[in-house]
């Protein structure tokens, strides 16, 4: 990501592949998802950052959303989350016959344990604010679409009390 990402794929993968995909198949064949690794550097920026604790607002646009989600719900001290264009789910990804630029985030087994909907219940009372939400093919969904994907996250900011702490705003 940033100034380090390798050459973009050839043109006929550039639609489906992100400039990674090379580094996304490797980290397979070692065991070590891109999204796990990215993590781990995240939260070593914030120790960085932050050595008092006082906590920050991270923001995660694209491909990055994914990361930053999980790295908040390991890390309290990512006291609130912001996610731009991110895709909706895995589930959505699994539904999809043709996603776009989502193997850099795939973590092999996850859905049998979890989706982003359910990270993102996890942070309550955290504020977190999901916008521009996309499909798996790169389309915004609506804010139904949305909601109805988030329907345990809503729950559970609504059971906390945190209900105004959780915004969800579709595209335009």
């Amino acid at each position: 990501m940033g100034e380090t990402e390798p050459e973009p794929p050839h043109k006929g993968l550039q639609k489906h592949f992100r400039a990674d995909w090379k580094e996304a198949y490797l980290s397979f064949a070692l065991c070590r998802p891109l999204l796990g690794q990215r993590v781990g550097d995240l939260l070593a920026v914030r120790a960085a950052i932050d050595p008092e604790g006082r906590g920050v607002h991270v923001v995660g646009v694209g491909a990055a959303a994914p990361v930053v989600l999980h790295a908040a719900a390991l890390e309290p001290l990512l006291r609130e989350v912001t996610l731009e264009r991110m895709v909706l789910s895995w589930a959505n990804v699994t539904r999809t016959p043709l996603s776009m630029n989502q193997l850099t985030n795939v973590v092999p087994g996850a859905l049998a344990v979890y989706d982003l909907p359910d990270l993102a219940a996890s942070l309550t009372p955290r504020p977190l604010t999901i916008r521009d939400a996309k499909d798996a093919s790169g389309a915004p969904v609506s804010s139904s679409m949305l909601e109805e994907s988030y329907a345990e996250a809503i729950s559970a900011y609504r059971s906390g009390g945190a209900a105004e702490r959780l915004r969800l705003t579709p595209g335009e």
